[in-house]
């Protein structure tokens, strides 16, 4: 009984969790959460360049602290370029974090 609600905690963990964009690292651009407000991982164009291993951080010009836009426009229709622009970005380029994204702080309590 124990194993078996700390198994479907987790699942409602994982359901209601997005990766918090610091310098983009660890999270995998494809197969993890981290758009914010449920928004869907976008779909690529037919002129997509990036790897299925690919990184969030890929995307970001980390001089500017910002998307790389001209590789966003390059890789996606514009409606999902326009989602990928809605992240928000660390300006100090910290470490990713997992946050709950049912709340506006990101916590999880009980």
């Amino acid at each position: 009984f124990t194993f078996r609600s700390i198994l479907e905690t987790r699942d409602i963990i994982r359901k209601g969790s997005r990766w918090s964009v610091g310098n983009g690292q660890s999270i995998d651009f494809w197969n993890q959460p981290w758009l914010p407000n449920d928004l869907k991982l976008p779909r690529p164009s037919p002129l997509n360049i990036l790897n299925l291993d690919a990184k969030v951080n890929d995307l970001i010009n980390s001089s500017m602290g910002c998307c790389d836009v001209d590789l966003v426009n390059l890789c996606f229709e514009p409606k999902d370029a326009r989602t990928i622009y809605s992240a928000p970005l660390s300006p100090n380029q910290h470490s990713d974090k997992l946050v709950w994204d049912r709340d506006p702080k990101g916590m999880f309590l009980v």
